[in-house]
């Protein structure tokens, strides 16, 4: 049941990230917040949290964006129980880990992305993709140490 203290964590960080981040914009490049928060949850709870937890931050990702709806819920959803299979082989209870592993899945995830705005004929050029790919996947590896530590105290808290 400690998986049920992370939905205000979604929650809050969904709404931090289409109010206050839009003003902390890099060239029109903002971190991910919901990646990160799922992916820290996907640590520090079972399965199937971690997978109820991806869906709804997902949803809640898809909700405020412009993009074809259900491909952040699904890409959540996968990414959430590769989180929790990867945490089972490795310990991902480092923040430089951390660190890392959320800028591959935010690159894996841009990446996918585009590929899925390319199938329904959205075309993005490549140099706005690049500066996408590159200042997102920095600023939210950036982003993620500080929400990892909150995680963990939550994790802690909730012992």
């Amino acid at each position: 049941m400690r998986g049920i203290l992370y939905v205000p964590f979604i929650i809050l960080l969904g709404l931090f990230q289409v109010s206050v981040l839009d003003i902390c914009k890099v060239w029109n490049v903002k971190p991910d917040l919901l990646l990160v928060g799922m992916a820290a949850c996907g640590v520090y709870t079972s399965s199937a949290w971690a997978l109820s937890l991806g869906l709804l931050a997902g949803l809640w990702k898809d909700i405020f964006s412009a993009g074809p709806f259900g491909v952040n819920t699904l890409l959540f959803s996968l990414w959430s129980l590769a989180l929790v299979k990867l945490a089972r082989k490795i310990s991902i209870d480092n923040y430089i880990i951390f660190a890392g592993t959320i800028a591959v899945i935010t690159a894996l995830d841009a990446i996918l992305t585009r590929l899925v705005f390319l199938y329904f004929g959205k075309v993005v050029s490549l140099g706005i993709f690049l500066r996408i790919l590159v200042l997102e996947t920095a600023y939210t590896a950036a982003a993620s140490v500080p929400l990892f530590s909150l995680a963990k105290m939550i994790h802690e808290k909730s012992r």
